[in-house]
């Protein structure tokens, strides 16, 4: 009924693995832009391991916050907003529904703000039936902490080979959305995520202990009742056509490695449905904007 790839579950976690970095820059420039500026971690002149915060009391110094850098984001935002309303160019009619119900402008104005505090955007752009609103384009910005892909040095990413991201669903939503009005596919879906393996429960609960490691957030949600589906989209060439041009093919999994639903790329390029960009990328390396101004943050 279901298939199993448990090659590609791997190869997918691999990908994830490679963003850790990423990710816990992009954390710590989120603290320090949105207020928490003291919680990096220093030692004092006898070792201790403090927070700056800490450091500065022990001191007989009381730590003040003037956030210049949420100013900084917000001005940019601002005068994107400005721009943004002043263009008097609405889209054309064919596009104009998919503007107003994705309400691109606030996506657009969100996606800069990640930009320029992690350096990446990425959006997901596909065709579904969205209750109550229906059959549609839809358009969704992608949080960094649920996306992975391969290393890539084009800043159009157009030498990623495999990329996707990672979902939370109610199991009635998990049923709903690949159960296919099965009974046998619905008992298989519960079973699996009612299962607790040792990278940890696959269908979280209330009892869920916070851990975070790589593997568990990978695998399981930090959501309690939240099942974790994992997308992925992988470049692929059919050997036993080699004649065909190679085309994206997506495969949403299970944590076991379970193929619950999977199709080729509707879009006429073939392409698969994200659109990002990192910052600056020179030899694949993402810089975000805010990064150089942190140092002056904490002098001030």
């Amino acid at each position: 009924m279901f298939s199993s790839n448990p090659g590609l579950i791997e190869e997918a976690f691999s990908a994830w693995k490679r963003h850790a970095a990423l990710r816990t820059t992009r954390r710590g420039l989120m603290r320090h832009t949105y207020g928490d500026q003291w919680s990096d971690l220093t030692q004092t002149s006898s070792g201790q391991t403090v927070s700056e915060y800490e450091k500065a009391r022990m001191a007989g110094m009381r730590p003040l916050t003037n956030n210049l850098l949420r100013a900084l984001v917000k001005s940019v935002v601002g005068r994107f907003r400005y721009n943004i309303s002043q263009s008097g160019e609405p889209p054309s009619a064919q596009l104009l529904d998919v503007y107003r119900s994705n309400l691109l402008d606030e996506l657009d104005s969100r996606a800069l703000e990640e930009f320029l505090i992690s350096g990446t955007a990425i959006q997901r752009v596909v065709y579904e039936n969205r209750p109550p609103d229906g059959a549609g384009v839809w358009i969704d910005n992608v949080n960094p902490e649920h996306f992975f892909c391969t290393p890539f040095r084009d800043p159009r990413g157009s030498d990623i080979r495999l990329i996707g991201m990672l979902h939370d669903m109610t199991l009635d939503e998990l049923r709903l959305r690949f159960g296919h009005n099965s009974r046998r596919r619905h008992r298989y879906l519960e079973k699996v995520y009612r299962h607790v393996s040792a990278d940890g429960p696959y269908l979280s609960s209330v009892a869920w202990g916070g851990h975070d490691s790589a593997d568990t957030k990978f695998y399981s949600s930090s959501q309690p009742g939240f099942c974790r589906v994992i997308e992925v989209w992988t470049y692929d060439i059919d050997p036993h056509h080699p004649v065909e041009d190679p085309h994206w093919h997506c495969r949403f999994l299970t944590p076991d490695g379970s193929v619950i639903d999977h199709s080729r790329s509707p879009l006429k390029s073939g392409a698969h449905p994200f659109a990002l960009k990192f910052y600056p990328l020179t030899d694949g390396a993402v810089h975000p904007f805010i990064e150089d101004l942190v140092g002056q943050q904490k002098h001030i």
